[in-house]
């Protein structure tokens, strides 16, 4: 599943796509996404259970949290339909790991990864304008 991913997000990175779905075969989706990054204000960790997520920010820099589960509230319940589930927790670097996502950097995240996308990078510490690309590969397709 990934030798459809990877060769997808090389011709992907090369243009200018707009932001929507995009249904590739056997399941996976790439979803591109623009957006500004945010604060570590009123933020929730989301998981998946069937499916992988590659993230490749295109343009700007975003900060990613990630943590296994953790014994933390669940305030949305798993949606089966959305295929995601989502926790409150105030990320702490005592606690959880991040990391900075720039052009050129992939993160992945397996179901059962916690992870907290679209955090402002701490360097500056203003929000990023970023591009990126999400590609929801299914566990079992």
């Amino acid at each position: 599943m990934f030798q459809v991913a990877f060769p997808w997000i090389q011709k992907a990175i090369k243009y200018t796509l707009p932001a929507e779905r995009y249904d590739l075969q056997d399941g996976i989706y790439a979803l591109v996404q623009k957006y500004e990054t945010k604060s570590l204000e009123g933020v929730k960790f989301e998981n998946h259970r069937k499916f992988f997520d590659i993230h490749l920010v295109v343009q700007g820099v975003e900060r990613i949290y990630w943590t296994k589960a953790k014994n933390f509230l669940q305030i949305e319940k798993y949606s089966d339909k959305n295929d995601v589930e989502f926790f409150t927790a105030k990320p702490s670097p005592n606690i959880f790991s991040h990391i900075a996502i720039e052009p050129g950097i992939v993160a992945i995240f397996w179901p059962g990864d916690w992870h907290l996308p679209c955090i402002t990078p701490q360097t500056d510490n203003k929000p990023q304008n970023v591009t990126k690309i999400v590609v929801k590969i299914p566990v079992n397709p």
